[in-house]
């Protein structure tokens, strides 16, 4: 008399009978398996529900579970293990044991369920289950407006595999992060003479055509049945699916010009570009309307390589769904036509929404839920994309205080700017790889190796920083908010690397980076312990066991370390002295300073700690003279001594001289100019100056130098063929900002310390649009803000926001104006949003400023959130949303919003200018 057990969320199933793990069976199968079952000693009193959350840890400690249920298991983490292929023979339904399971037809038609069930037998192979409970899925199909010859009407067969997706505590993400959304085709702009043409191949019975191992049956069974092909029910089958034919495509297309990530810049040019989604390859080119009537209807050369390759590899295409050259189309369950310039929803679906408005009217009442339903359904109509609205050349900015708003509009670029308008957003080069790497830095401080790898436009999967330095924290996550972070090396361990196999099953490389603390070795520190008996810098040791660790979880990968230290540590190997060259100082010193000896290099960087007395045994002050000394006391003996000698500082026209500022430093050391800046909260930064200073001092003291770890690493990623051969001398002008080279993200990550070169354009109408689309096709299409670290862009739920710097334009104020608080002060958020709406109104004032795509700058991350999703749940904010949603819709206007700093935001002064004039007038 066991209990009954329930569904939980993690098996997710209902249970009719005890004893007995499976979900309902729609189409009458048996309910009770017959099969015999694998008994599993260890799990004996437990619950299936207790089964379902313990399963997992249990297979990782290996207590008592039997090899083959092991290795089924750990193939769900280890996807090297496991095959997945498509093949042409034998049966398409088997019963287990039946026949080889990864062998698996090309049905000419969906197969009749009734028939294949009459054939199957129950074998040997066994039902995977405990004591007297059977892991059993079931069956059931929906319509899909189809019938045989003989007017019988055609099912989707599916599959319903929760009770074994319940037990899979974790999943293999894989390629789902290649699947294409639809709203990346937002910043497609189609000129007066330009039409697009659609091109589309569809697989047959896509999850009837790739098999498992014969691991995988007694886990997906369906009492005689067994499931053995890739299919919807599956929790990895959208990871497997788009593998596949992401595989079979990227053999054949241009890499370059897909659009494989929904994160991505959208593709330069306007040639067009081609995705895979599933089952399904498009292609989408932009051509002029004499080219498109010689083209239309005709296979384009990357249709007939696909073509080639299905058959190539026997899989089935849809005939009804193919697409050559169609001016009109359907992708992703929306109708294209390149003659309007458009996408909407296809007819079909807007008949059955009307349908199902009708039945509402009639039956005379609706309860709250089929309310929303018909809320959803009213909008459908106005669910459509215009390819053919073009981007205004004028960028806006609004900001807001307390006491009041104020709007200013670009009236021109800056050198910077037409620097920038020049730049391409997709750097395209002859090299082109599907693999990637994923990055690991131990004690990564401020990511020296994730800097170095971004200045490769090297292919980063993912990028993983184990640090414990908080302000260090802070300056990564403003950089690259996408970082995992794990704030200890000590609890960094198997579960974790487990779970990023998951996340990147597809890398080529796993490249570690380790720069142990050093306070235990470094020459400076007269009380150095040694690096086993200091605390800090004896973790070393855990770098090895990292690197085991990551060699025995990513089997298919190479796993390579990079590791640092100082050069007065006692070593057991032949150190290597590198000095990479920086060229004219004009690069990386302020205007009007030079070197004092030009021809010597500065000592290296120490960490910035202000002391009451100099401290034990200063390091080099015998080599000081008393001039240094004192500047050294007056700098409250922040550095070692010998660092303020008159040959290691700079000076200007004037004879003063100082040490190399923050900036400079930065700069030096091959890091943006600013980078640091994000390491303190805002608040103690403008408290707290100095500190602030000291803060950035000290983490560009304990980090590396980005350009020595890029010319160590081109060695490596040039040999595994993940970048393209590259020179010292190139390497060295991308960390130069002067030099007219790299791509946009590059270009606005590293701002100028002084002067541009001269020969660049002036600014120009054609320029400023040219500008306005780079940035545009650089934004998110989850509703963010550039990422311009590296290329792509962050979603939504990404903190903190990367920002445009403003200095690309020239500025002039619209308006500004003192808040009329009648109800009492509002909240700072709906006032930046009403400065929001007044600069669209002004748009709307203009002569030609309505059906446009527009830029918008703002330093309110709320609002940038909610202007890009265009709804909120906030009270306050609602009815202010609502008159910019009503005005961008009936001016046919599209914003595209990114975040700037509020120091940097030319609409912080109009927003308080009243108030400044009143307190200067006071004074």
């Amino acid at each position: 008399d066991m209990e009954e057990p329930r569904a939980t969320a993690l098996a997710a199933a209902t249970s009719a009978e005890p004893g007995s793990l499976r979900s309902e069976a729609p189409l009458g199968f048996p309910r009770q398996g017959e099969g015999p079952v694998t008994e599993i000693p260890c799990l004996a009193g437990h619950s299936l529900a207790e089964v379902g959350i313990k399963l997992f840890g249990l297979v990782q400690s290996g207590h008592n579970l039997p090899s083959e249920l092991q290795q089924a298991l750990s193939d769900l983490w280890r996807p090297s293990t496991g095959s997945l292929f498509p093949t042409t023979r034998e049966a398409s339904s088997t019963a287990l044991g039946e026949a080889p399971a990864s062998l698996l037809p090309i049905p000419a038609e969906v197969p009749e369920i009734e028939s294949s069930t009459d054939r199957t037998k129950v074998t040997a192979c066994g039902v995977f289950g405990w004591h007297d409970s059977k892991l059993l899925s079931g069956l059931f199909g929906i319509q899909k407006g189809e019938q045989t010859s003989s007017g019988i009407e055609i099912l989707r067969f599916i599959m319903n595999l929760i009770p074994f997706n319940g037990i899979c505590s974790d999943n293999i993400k894989g390629d789902i992060a290649t699947l294409p959304m639809f709203s990346q085709w937002t910043p497609l702009e189609l000129l007066v003479e330009d039409v697009f043409l659609l091109s589309s191949e569809d697989l047959k019975c896509m999850f009837y055509l790739f098999g498992l191992d014969d691991v995988w049956l007694k886990f997906q069974a369906f009492n005689r049945l067994s499931r053995m092909s890739l299919h919807l029910g599956f929790l990895e089958w959208a990871s497997l699916a788009q593998r596949a034919l992401l595989s079979i495509c990227t053999a054949t297309c241009c890499l370059r010009t897909s659009l494989k990530e929904p994160d991505r810049a959208f593709p330069s040019g306007t040639a067009g570009f081609w995705k895979v989604y599933l089952d399904n390859w498009d292609e989408l080119r932009v051509t002029s309307r004499a080219s498109a009537r010689l083209l239309e209807g005709k296979p384009s050369p990357e249709n007939l390589d696909i073509h080639a390759s299905y058959l190539f590899n026997e899989a089935p295409r849809h005939p009804k769904k193919a697409l050559h050259h169609a001016i009109k189309g359907l992708t992703q369950g929306a109708l294209l036509d390149g003659e309007e310039g458009s996408a909407r929803p296809k007819p079909e679906k807007e008949a059955k929404y009307i349908a199902v408005i009708a039945h509402s009217l009639r039956q005379g009442f609706v309860n709250l839920r089929q309310l929303q339903l018909l809320m959803g359904v009213f909008l459908v109509p106005l669910a459509r994309m215009d390819f053919r609205r073009p981007y205004c050349h004028v960028v806006t900015a609004s900001d807001a205080s307390e006491f009041g708003g104020g709007v200013t509009a670009s009236r021109g670029l800056t050198p910077w700017g037409a620097k920038a308008a020049l730049s391409p957003t997709n750097l395209t080069t002859d090299f082109q790889t599907d693999c990637s790497i994923l990055g690991v830095g131990c004690f990564d401080g401020i990511s020296a190796l994730q800097v170095a790898l971004d200045i490769f436009w090297a292919p980063i999967a993912g990028f993983v920083s184990i640090e414990n330095n908080m302000e260090a924290i802070r300056v990564i996550r403003a950089n690259y908010p996408s970082t995992q972070h794990f704030s200890d090396i000590r609890s960094f361990g198997e579960a974790q690397v487990r779970q990023l196999a998951l996340s990147f099953p597809r890398v080529q490389l796993v490249l570690i980076g380790a720069g142990p603390p050093c306070q235990g070795v470094s020459a400076l520190n007269a009380g150095r312990l040694g690096a086993v008996e200091d605390p800090r810098s004896s973790l070393q040791s855990r770098v090895a066991w990292l690197r085991n660790l990551f060699i025995q979880e990513f089997p298919w990968a190479k796993v390579q370390v990079l590791e640092e230290s100082v050069a007065s540590m006692a070593a057991a190997f032949t150190p290597i002295e590198l000095c990479i060259p920086f060229g004219d100082q004009r690069d990386f010193l302020s205007p009007g300073w030079q070197k004092v000896e030009v021809n010597r290099p500065f000592p290296t960087f120490a960490t910035s700690i202000p002391k009451e007395n100099p401290g034990l045994q200063p390091a080099g002050l015998q080599s000081c003279d008393t001039d240094a000394i004192k500047r050294w006391e007056m700098d409250r003996f922040r550095f070692p001594p010998y660092t303020n000698n008159r040959a290691h500082l700079i000076i200007n026209k004037a004879g003063v001289l100082r040490q190399p500022n923050v900036e400079e430093r930065e700069i030096m050391l091959g890091f943006p100019r600013g980078y640091t800046q994000a390491c303190l909260p805002k608040g103690v930064r403008s408290s707290r100056p100095r500190l602030w200073e000291d803060t950035r001092l000290s983490l560009l003291g304990n980090s590396w130098s980005v350009p020595v770890v890029s010319w160590l690493l081109k060695n490596l990623l040039v040999a595994e063929r993940l970048i393209a051969e590259i020179s010292l001398q190139t390497l060295v002008a991308r960390f130069n900002p002067r030099e007219l080279c790299g791509s946009l993200h590059q270009l606005l990550d590293r701002p100028p310390l002084g002067s541009l070169p001269p020969n660049l354009p002036g600014s120009n109408e054609a320029l400023e649009l040219a500008l306005v689309r780079n940035i545009s096709k650089s934004s998110s299409s989850k509703g963010s803000d550039v990422k311009m670290t590296s290329g792509g862009t962050e979603g939504p739920d990404v903190w903190p926001r990367k920002a445009i710097p403003s200095k690309l334009w020239r500025w002039r104020t619209i308006c500004s104006w003192r808040f009329k608080h009648l109800h009492g002060p509002e909240h700072i958020n709906v006032l930046e949003l009403r400065a929001f709406l007044t600069s669209l109104r002004w748009r709307l004032r203009k002569k030609g400023g309505i059906a446009k795509r527009f830029f918008h700058l703002l330093d309110s991350q709320v609002n940038l959130g909610i202007l890009a999703k265009g709804r909120t749940s906030s009270r306050k904010l609602s009815p202010v949303l609502r008159q910019i949603s009503a005005l961008l819709l009936a001016a046919n206007m599209l914003p595209i919003c990114a975040y700037l700093n509020t120091h940097d935001n030319p609409a912080d002064k109009p927003s308080r200018r009243l108030v400044k004039n009143k307190w200067v007038k006071s004074h």
